[in-house]
Protein backbone atom coordinates (compact mmCIF):
# COMPACT_ATOMS: atom_id res chain seq x y z
CA UNK A 1 0.00 0.00 0.00
CA UNK A 2 2.03 2.70 1.00
CA UNK A 3 2.58 4.96 -2.16
CA UNK A 4 -0.79 6.64 -1.18
CA UNK A 5 -0.63 6.47 2.45
CA UNK A 6 2.99 7.46 1.65
CA UNK A 7 2.87 10.37 -0.57
CA UNK A 8 -0.41 11.87 2.08
CA UNK A 9 2.38 11.22 5.40
CA UNK A 10 5.90 10.94 4.13
CA UNK A 11 7.40 11.24 7.35
CA UNK A 12 5.99 8.03 8.66
CA UNK A 13 7.11 4.72 7.57
CA UNK A 14 5.27 2.29 6.22
CA UNK A 15 1.99 1.58 8.44
CA UNK A 16 0.42 -1.73 9.39
CA UNK A 17 -2.70 -1.73 7.46
CA UNK A 18 -6.11 -3.29 8.56
CA UNK A 19 -8.68 -2.58 5.80
CA UNK A 20 -12.60 -3.82 6.49
CA UNK A 21 -15.58 -5.76 4.30
CA UNK A 22 -18.93 -6.77 5.22
CA UNK A 23 -22.39 -6.51 4.81
CA UNK A 24 -24.19 -2.60 4.31
CA UNK A 25 -27.44 -5.02 5.86
CA UNK A 26 -25.85 -4.42 9.39
CA UNK A 27 -27.20 -0.81 9.84
CA UNK A 28 -30.80 -2.64 9.07
CA UNK A 29 -30.15 -4.29 12.95
CA UNK A 30 -29.00 -1.51 15.45
CA UNK A 31 -28.91 -4.24 18.36
CA UNK A 32 -26.44 -6.30 15.95
CA UNK A 33 -24.50 -2.97 14.77
CA UNK A 34 -23.88 -2.10 18.64
CA UNK A 35 -22.77 -5.38 19.16
CA UNK A 36 -20.25 -5.20 16.27
CA UNK A 37 -19.52 -1.71 17.18
CA UNK A 38 -18.01 -2.81 20.71
CA UNK A 39 -16.45 -5.94 18.81
CA UNK A 40 -14.69 -3.79 16.38
CA UNK A 41 -13.30 -1.04 19.47
CA UNK A 42 -12.06 -3.75 21.25
CA UNK A 43 -10.22 -5.59 18.18
CA UNK A 44 -8.68 -1.93 17.23
CA UNK A 45 -7.78 -1.09 20.78
CA UNK A 46 -5.53 -4.22 20.73
CA UNK A 47 -4.13 -3.33 17.29
CA UNK A 48 -3.52 -0.20 18.37
CA UNK A 49 -1.47 -1.08 21.61
CA UNK A 50 0.43 -3.29 19.37
CA UNK A 51 1.14 -0.87 15.92
CA UNK A 52 0.56 2.13 17.92
CA UNK A 53 0.77 5.14 15.61
CA UNK A 54 1.59 3.28 12.59
CA UNK A 55 -1.63 1.42 12.83
CA UNK A 56 -3.89 2.47 9.78
CA UNK A 57 -7.54 1.25 9.03
CA UNK A 58 -9.13 1.23 5.85
CA UNK A 59 -13.00 1.88 5.10
CA UNK A 60 -14.77 1.12 2.09
CA UNK A 61 -17.42 3.71 3.23
CA UNK A 62 -20.61 1.67 2.64
CA UNK A 63 -23.88 1.97 5.62
CA UNK A 64 -23.37 -0.90 7.39
CA UNK A 65 -19.93 -2.73 8.46
CA UNK A 66 -17.95 -0.11 6.80
CA UNK A 67 -19.36 2.69 8.59
CA UNK A 68 -19.11 0.53 11.80
CA UNK A 69 -15.66 0.12 11.28
CA UNK A 70 -14.80 3.77 10.49
CA UNK A 71 -16.60 5.42 13.50
CA UNK A 72 -14.95 2.53 15.68
CA UNK A 73 -11.88 4.10 14.17
CA UNK A 74 -12.76 7.51 14.64
CA UNK A 75 -13.77 6.90 18.41
CA UNK A 76 -10.66 5.02 18.92
CA UNK A 77 -8.25 7.94 17.53
CA UNK A 78 -6.83 5.54 14.91
CA UNK A 79 -5.59 6.88 11.45
CA UNK A 80 -8.65 6.36 8.33
CA UNK A 81 -8.16 5.79 5.11
CA UNK A 82 -11.89 5.91 3.10
CA UNK A 83 -11.86 3.74 -0.39
CA UNK A 84 -14.51 5.69 -1.91
CA UNK A 85 -15.42 3.41 -4.74
CA UNK A 86 -16.60 6.94 -7.48
CA UNK A 87 -17.50 10.35 -6.87
CA UNK A 88 -21.11 9.76 -6.83
CA UNK A 89 -21.14 7.00 -4.35
CA UNK A 90 -22.05 8.91 -1.58
CA UNK A 91 -24.92 10.99 -3.12
CA UNK A 92 -26.06 7.92 -4.65
CA UNK A 93 -25.76 5.14 -1.36
CA UNK A 94 -25.72 7.38 1.32
CA UNK A 95 -28.42 10.09 -0.02
CA UNK A 96 -30.78 8.31 -2.76
CA UNK A 97 -30.28 4.82 -1.74
CA UNK A 98 -29.83 4.28 1.88
CA UNK A 99 -30.93 1.18 3.16
CA UNK A 100 -32.95 3.07 5.98
CA UNK A 101 -34.94 5.19 3.52
CA UNK A 102 -33.30 8.50 4.80
CA UNK A 103 -31.01 10.80 3.57
CA UNK A 104 -27.88 9.78 5.94
CA UNK A 105 -25.27 12.03 3.89
CA UNK A 106 -24.21 14.36 7.21
CA UNK A 107 -22.70 10.59 8.67
CA UNK A 108 -21.16 10.17 5.70
CA UNK A 109 -19.09 13.31 5.35
CA UNK A 110 -18.53 13.19 9.62
CA UNK A 111 -16.66 10.20 8.30
CA UNK A 112 -15.05 11.71 5.26
CA UNK A 113 -13.58 15.02 7.60
CA UNK A 114 -12.35 12.52 10.23
CA UNK A 115 -10.62 10.53 7.09
CA UNK A 116 -9.27 13.63 5.55
CA UNK A 117 -7.56 14.80 8.63
CA UNK A 118 -5.88 11.68 9.67
CA UNK A 119 -5.16 8.83 6.65
CA UNK A 120 -6.85 10.46 3.51
CA UNK A 121 -9.50 9.69 1.24
CA UNK A 122 -8.53 8.02 -1.83
CA UNK A 123 -11.61 7.45 -5.04
CA UNK A 124 -10.60 4.25 -6.20
CA UNK A 125 -12.68 4.64 -9.87
CA UNK A 126 -13.87 7.96 -11.33
CA UNK A 127 -17.31 6.31 -12.40
CA UNK A 128 -20.03 3.70 -11.47
CA UNK A 129 -18.26 1.29 -13.87
CA UNK A 130 -14.45 0.56 -14.90
CA UNK A 131 -13.23 -1.62 -17.76
CA UNK A 132 -16.76 -3.26 -17.60
CA UNK A 133 -16.64 -3.84 -13.70
CA UNK A 134 -18.52 -1.96 -11.02
CA UNK A 135 -16.26 0.43 -8.80
CA UNK A 136 -17.62 -1.27 -5.84
CA UNK A 137 -15.88 -4.95 -6.35
CA UNK A 138 -13.04 -2.46 -7.69
CA UNK A 139 -12.66 -0.91 -4.79
CA UNK A 140 -12.87 -4.13 -2.41
CA UNK A 141 -9.98 -5.43 -4.19
CA UNK A 142 -8.12 -2.13 -4.39
CA UNK A 143 -8.65 -2.12 -0.16
CA UNK A 144 -7.22 -5.82 0.02
CA UNK A 145 -4.15 -5.34 -2.06
CA UNK A 146 -3.05 -2.45 0.32
CA UNK A 147 -3.75 -4.37 3.40
CA UNK A 148 -1.71 -6.59 5.81
CA UNK A 149 -5.07 -7.72 7.13
CA UNK A 150 -8.75 -8.03 5.90
CA UNK A 151 -11.10 -7.96 8.49
CA UNK A 152 -14.59 -9.84 7.31
CA UNK A 153 -18.33 -9.33 8.38
CA UNK A 154 -20.77 -11.47 6.92
CA UNK A 155 -18.49 -13.24 3.99
CA UNK A 156 -22.24 -14.55 2.63
CA UNK A 157 -23.27 -11.37 1.54
CA UNK A 158 -22.68 -10.33 -2.73
CA UNK A 159 -19.97 -7.95 -2.28
CA UNK A 160 -18.24 -9.30 1.08
CA UNK A 161 -18.26 -12.74 -0.58
CA UNK A 162 -16.55 -11.10 -3.83
CA UNK A 163 -13.69 -9.57 -1.05
CA UNK A 164 -13.28 -12.56 0.45
CA UNK A 165 -12.64 -14.84 -2.36
CA UNK A 166 -10.43 -12.17 -4.02
CA UNK A 167 -8.37 -12.56 -0.40
CA UNK A 168 -8.33 -16.00 -0.44
CA UNK A 169 -7.42 -15.62 -4.24
CA UNK A 170 -4.48 -14.26 -3.36
CA UNK A 171 -3.41 -15.38 0.02
CA UNK A 172 -4.36 -11.96 1.47
CA UNK A 173 -4.65 -12.79 5.49
CA UNK A 174 -8.00 -12.38 7.04
CA UNK A 175 -10.10 -12.20 9.70
CA UNK A 176 -13.72 -13.11 10.14
CA UNK A 177 -15.74 -11.23 12.86
CA UNK A 178 -18.51 -13.03 13.95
Amino acid sequence: MTSLYSELHPSITKPFVIAGTGSRNLVLDEDKYNGVMTKLRSLLKAAKATYGDNLLVISGMAEGFDECLAGATMIEKIKLLAAVPNFGYANYYWEDNSLLKLNRILPFNLLLEYAKSTGGVHYVCSGIYEGGRHSNFIRNEWMADQADLVWVYNPTTKGTAQCYGYCRLKNIETFIID
